[in-house]
């Protein structure tokens, strides 16, 4: 019949893909669970009240017993035998219609739509919003407990994995940060400012390569993962965005450092002394990043850009 068996759907036993971590197929059950009937009942209260016509009613008919061909013949547990023939029959609608040759029925407007669909399957599952994988941890521990979209395990408040780096340059005993306002087309915390570049690592980055890689997508730095300074420290960043636990570096600024911002997320980047920005931050802590401000005070607790410049030149 060249269809397909409906909309769309979920084959839970493809999970395997994703490595078989068991939290990934739990984060997609607690989803689908969560939001199976806020998405459902709407549209029954929409239509319930709605007239239907006999044509309407043999229509429905008809694509139940679409729904039953399926089952048995390409149904994977029937096929392999792992499914008794009268648990599918059981499974079926209690009144089901077939017809010889081309249904008579002429479908509405609304039943073309969903013969295109069927005929041409479309990918449903996850919106440009949701982003790419992304792998989320443990509640105490740094291992990874499984992955998913990006959008969804932040929404549900999973640890992610991520990096913040300190940018900083060195003249004799003065040390200097860069930072950087966020523009206002920014998604979260837009026209703050921030001493950190940071984000998410994909899945299976190593976080050295994600920080040299937020490096280039934020400000345009060219900069390879030994060029970094890993600090040791791991800071458990939450705020209303995301909770991540988040691993410290630091850039020491070369010489022909260019600054770019290539994707229109960054407004502007200043290099602030260590008295001027400690002032900016005291006068108007609301102004940074909230993610920021929680891996900065942890560096000032463990010696501030001062220790930092001093650790890289040791190095």
């Amino acid at each position: 019949r060249r269809e397909r068996r409906g909309v769309g759907g979920i084959f839970f036993d493809q999970l395997r893909e994703l490595e078989g971590y068991v939290e990934t197929a739990q984060l997609l059950v607690r989803e689908v669970a969560a939001g199976f009937m806020p998405s459902y009942l709407p549209i029954v209260e929409k239509h319930v009240q709605e007239p239907y016509s006999e044509a309407e009613r043999r229509w429905q008919l008809l694509r139940r017993g679409r729904y039953i061909e399926f089952n048995l013949l390409y149904d994977r547990g029937v096929r392999f035998g792992l499914a008794q023939l009268e648990k599918v029959m059981v499974s079926a609608p209690p009144t089901v219609a077939w017809e010889y040759g081309p249904a008579s029925v002429e479908p509405s407007q609304a039943d073309e739509r969903l013969l295109e669909v069927l005929k041409e399957p479309r990918e449903w599952g996850f919106g440009k919003e949701d982003g790419e994988l992304a792998e989320f941890l443990h509640d105490t521990s740094s291992e990874v407990a499984g992955i998913g979209p990006r959008g969804a395990v932040v929404r549900r408040g999973m640890r992610c994995r991520g990096v913040g780096v300190l940018i900083f340059e060195r003249s004799g005993d003065e040390v200097r940060v860069l930072c950087h306002q966020r523009s206002q087309a920014k998604a979260t915390f837009p026209g703050r400012w921030d001493m950190l570049v940071g984000g998410l690592a994909r899945v299976g980055e190593a976080l050295s390569h994600t920080a040299a890689r937020e490096l280039g997508e934020e400000l345009g730095i060219e900069a390879g993962p030994e060029q970094l300074l890993p600090l040791g420290l791991t800071v458990e960043v939450s705020d209303q965005v995301m909770h991540c636990s988040c691993e410290a570096f630091a850039l020491r600024a070369p010489p022909d450092m260019k600054v770019a911002f290539r994707d229109g997320e960054v407004a502007q980047s200043s290099w602030l002394s260590l008295a001027d920005l400690r002032a900016r931050l005291a006068s108007d802590r609301a102004g940074w990043v909230d993610s920021g401000l929680q891996v900065w005070d942890a560096i000032e607790e463990f010696g501030g850009p001062e220790r930092v410049a001093a650790l890289h030149a040791s190095a």
